[in-house]
């Protein structure tokens, strides 16, 4: 006959190990639950970008965290209002001339939550076409109606993210421009065309930078080393 309380400690150590199992599965599953919502998010800035909702991009940036933005040549900008008007006063000009066209697909994600649930990051890969106008690939002045530049565009996102209030925001969004070229022309021959630098210098209105961007595009005359790589993940437990 086996003994009660053997059977008893059994069953408490048996029951401690199920809780155990429990309470990890509901981690691994509220990380996987934040990656999945991180990725949405990432994905929906690129739906509003097409569709010229500058309004809803504004509002993925964090109100309660410091944020910064990186993108292109443009330069690294601070603090929520500078980073909202290089979208409102450059972007948007930008995409919402006739015939403008920002169509980008995000590939190879890599989204890496932090154990706490409120840090993340995540990296994509992006390709796409655009079409700007001429005065901005050829850096002259702004005409009234201009012709269409055809191009092609690569690059790379590499945002951190924090959660507040129980929605992901961009914390610190960088894009890292590899390649834009008009179509016909290739990266080889032109690897860069109509800099976000240009832009803003045509049109009036973006904040001044409080430093250099990473900027680090595809060059024929070189091995382009692509900064930057994902980090390594987030320690576990």
């Amino acid at each position: 006959m086996l003994n009660p309380m053997f059977e008893k400690d059994e069953a408490l150590t048996l029951v401690s190990e199920l809780v155990r199992r429990v309470e990890t599965l509901e981690r691994e599953a509220a990380l996987l639950r934040d990656a999945q919502q991180i990725a949405s998010l990432q994905g929906r800035y690129i739906y509003y970008l097409q569709a010229h909702r500058y309004d809803l991009i504004a509002e993925m940036f964090a109100r309660h965290e410091p944020v910064s933005l990186e993108m292109d040549n443009l330069g690294k900008f601070t603090g929520r209002e500078n980073v909202v008007d290089v979208f409102m006063k450059v972007l948007k000009p930008l995409y919402t001339m006739k015939g403008s066209m920002a169509l980008h697909m995000l590939t190879t994600p890599v989204v890496e939550v932090h154990p706490d649930g409120r840090r993340a990051w995540g990296m994509w890969h992006t390709m796409g076409c655009n079409t700007q106008p001429d005065f901005v690939g050829h850096d002259t002045q702004m005409t009234e109606d201009p012709k269409l530049i055809a191009m092609w565009q690569q690059g790379k996102y590499f945002i951190d993210f924090v959660k507040e209030e129980g929605e992901w925001k961009w914390k610190d969004f960088r894009w890292y421009v590899n390649f834009r070229t008009p179509y016909d022309l290739g990266w080889v021959k032109q690897p860069i065309t109509g800099n976000l630098s240009v832009i803003a210098k045509l049109i009036p209105g973006c904040p001044a930078p409080d430093g250099p961007s990473e900027y680090h595009p595809f060059s024929p005359d070189e091995l382009t080393p692509y900064p930057p790589i994902p980090p390594l993940p987030f320690a576990r437990e």
